[in-house]
Formats: C-alpha cells, structure tokens, sequence
C-alpha cells in the first residue's frame, strides 16, 4: 500500500508553483539539485526520479483542465 504525504504549493518567480522534496528522500533517491524528475499527468499527478542516464523530455504544457 503506497504511502501518502502532503507538501504545500509554494510560488516561485511569477506564475510557477514548485513543491519540495526532503532531505531523506532526496538522499534515499540519490537526488540532487538540477537533476530531472518525470512529471506523469493522467487520473492523477505523479513525480518520479527520472530514470539515469536518460534525457529529459522537453517540457509540455499541461493538459487544459
């Protein structure tokens, strides 16, 4: 059963919002800053560590709600 956790929305510059990502997590999933995440927007809105040695996609907009 997965593990479910809240993270507040916060703004960065003047129209983007960005979520953090704690210390143990980013250590556990060998994180760092500048590294990619995949982004995977269905039902639902996942993040997941990008998978090493891949390039990251260029970025889409969002689908129209």
């Amino acid at each position: 059963m997965p593990v479910v956790f809240k993270r507040r929305l916060m703004t960065m510059g003047a129209g983007s919002l960005v979520i953090t990502v704690p210390k143990c997590w980013a250590e556990f999933y060998q994180l760092r800053a500048g590294d990619s995440v995949q982004v995977i927007v269905a039902d639902d809105l996942r993040v997941l560590p990008a998978p090493r040695g891949t390039r990251p996609a260029e970025s889409e907009p969002a689908p129209a709600a």
